[in-house]
């Protein structure tokens, strides 16, 4: 029994190249700043969260153009990869 794997390289790509506008859309600015002069426990805490989302964010971007271009590089691995190996069964051209 003989296993195939097919894949569409165009498809992979404008995937990529989806991600990677997204990624680029993606808004990490929260507001920091909510109710500057109010004393209340919840408008600080408030504040905290906004922070913490906004560097939540700015790293979850960073993942998604970092995953981006690890799966660019191993698509053109296997790309080259696959050349190689299938070159001695097509013969030289």
């Amino acid at each position: 029994m003989s296993v195939e794997v097919k894949w569409k390289y165009s498809e992979i790509d404008e995937a990529l190249v989806q991600l990677k506008e997204k990624a680029g859309l993606l808004q990490t600015t929260f507001p920091t700043a909510i109710g500057e002069r109010n004393a209340l426990d919840v408008v600080t805490r408030l504040n905290e969260l906004g922070v913490s989302l906004e560097q939540l964010l700015l790293e979850y971007k960073a993942f998604l153009h970092r995953s981006e271009k690890a799966t660019n590089e191993a698509v053109q691995q296997w790309i080259e990869t696959d050349g190689r190996i299938s070159k001695p069964f097509i013969g030289p051209n």
